[in-house]
């Protein structure tokens, strides 16, 4: 065991080293930009070459990685490929052999009583700690090649940290395969996940990720989205490139800058949040026809009426059901009853009036419920319209059919139904926040509004005798 773990650090040291010379000629070779004047080709980290941190100018071999690892299946077998092919193989076997150093050395702690002996216990010893030794230096060589494969990996401040969240990760996303299983694989199962963000640089005021939409253009190039984001003093810059990999030539091109966008706020709370600004990503549907301006224009007014209408029929809404329970609270007056829930909060009297009201089928209630229902369920379908339109501005310059509108133009139109878009979410999120609890389930359960108080409707039958004016009010 010791010797074979020996062997694994060093092959596994040798395989590490060809990947990194072989991934360096190759990037010099696919990654530069190329050409003079109007006919220049840019690399697809073009604008990370010459950074001024440590995390931007080393994100360009990661990104170079993880572009090869995503457009393998339509690449040549580069020497780079081939290897990195080997490295993941390397990395599975040593992980194996290493977990078996690690339950042999827990069987060695169990001395034969034939080594208690002032000959044999120093012997012993010796070989423990040599196993151990070698174990260690096996764990090195490999923590160092996981650092050459594009893993999402938390934010670390040191090489070391960064190390040890790679080993984790190997061992806990990744365990080793029955070896009983005639299908087990010694490669890792390293891959992009179609259309998620993928984080490959996770620092301190610094993240870097790349997306694949799984899709090659008429021009035969592996589409990617690649950002970066930089934490400012009050604000987070954000970088976004679109770039791709020629399947027929290699190269890794530059196809589309986009402007940077300035965030105000922390990076960790936008990163982690929703991103207003994901339509860059988006590519027009298959057999689509180029939209006019008029086209866009149109959509921008339907959802910007869209929401206007929402708005209203959760006025109306509001309106019906603080009108209803001051209604019944002024009847339960007049005949001497007790007004429900007058204890309470008025917003939870509302909610608590209109689930009375649903359950017992009161029809004002119900057709103001309804109306902003509708004006939900009408959000999606125009939002999906605008955003195939807006995928649009995403096309290089150079595709065809030629854009009808300057690149500019593109990018402010898509800056606006981007905007469009966050104010009609914006206002669906408030109108389902308005609206009472789901009674699919017998025991309804209502969101904390106190810390000090829980309420809890059942929905059973009424009781005998008692009846429910269902035309007019709730009380």
């Amino acid at each position: 065991m010791i010797a074979s773990l020996r062997q694994a650090a060093r092959e596994l040291n040798e395989i590490a080293a060809q990947f990194q010379s072989h991934l360096r000629q190759e990037m010099a070779r696919f990654d530069q930009s190329r050409g003079l004047g109007a006919h220049l080709m840019e690399a697809a980290d073009a604008d990370l070459a010459g950074a001024k941190t440590s995390a931007l100018r080393g994100a360009s071999q990661t990104l170079f990685v993880a572009r090869i690892l995503a457009s393998r299946e339509d690449l040549p077998p580069t020497p780079a490929r081939l290897n990195l092919d080997r490295l993941q193989d390397s990395l599975r076997s040593t992980q194996r052999l290493i977990e078996s150093g690690q339950a042999l050395a827990r069987r060695a702690l169990l001395v034969p009583a034939s080594s208690l002996t002032p000959e044999g216990a120093p012997g012993w010893r010796l070989k423990l700690k040599q196993l151990r030794n070698a174990r260690t230096l096996a764990q090195d060589a490999a923590e160092k090649a996981l650092l050459a494969l594009p893993l999402e990996l938390p934010e670390a401040d040191s090489i070391q940290e960064k190390q040890d969240s790679a080993w984790d990760l190997l061992t806990g996303a990744y365990p080793p395969p029955d070896p009983a299983h005639p299908a087990a694989r010694e490669r890792l199962p390293l891959r992009l996940d179609r259309g998620r963000r993928l984080t490959l640089v996770s620092e301190p005021g610094v993240r870097i990720a790349l997306t694949d939409p799984g899709i090659v253009d008429r021009h035969g190039r592996r589409i990617f989205y690649q950002e970066v984001w930089i934490q400012r003093p009050f604000s987070v810059l954000r970088w976004r490139w679109r770039v791709g990999v020629d399947t027929a030539t290699g190269r890794h091109v530059l196809i589309k800058r986009y402007r940077p966008l300035d965030h105000k706020g922390a990076l960790e709370a936008l990163y982690s949040g929703p991103d207003p600004n994901y339509l860059w990503r988006l590519e027009p549907p298959e057999n689509s026809i180029q939209p006019s301006r008029e086209q866009f224009d149109r959509a921008i007014h339907e959802l910007a009426h869209s929401r206007d209408d929402l708005r209203f029929a959760l006025a109306r809404y509001k309106n019906a059901v603080s009108e209803g329970l001051a209604r019944g609270d002024r009847l339960a007056s007049e005949v001497g009853q007790s007004v429900a829930a007058a204890g309470l909060p008025a917003e939870m009297r509302e909610r608590l009036f209109v689930v009375r009201g649903r359950a017992a089928g009161v029809r004002a209630v119900l057709d103001a419920e309804t109306g902003v229902q509708r004006a939900l369920d009408r959000a999606p379908a125009l939002v999906e319209k605008l955003e195939s339109l807006a995928a649009w501005a995403n096309r290089a310059p150079d595709e065809d059919p030629p854009a009808q509108l300057d690149p500019e133009d593109w990018e402010q139109l898509q800056e606006q139904a981007a905007e469009e878009i966050e104010k009609l979410q914006s206002a669906s999120a408030d109108a389902r926040a308005a609206m009472p609890p789901d009674l699919s389930h017998e025991l309804a359960r209502f969101p904390g509004f106190s810390n000090e108080l829980v309420i809890q409707l059942l929905n059973g039958r009424s009781a005998p005798g008692v009846r429910i004016n269902s035309a007019s009010n709730v009380r």
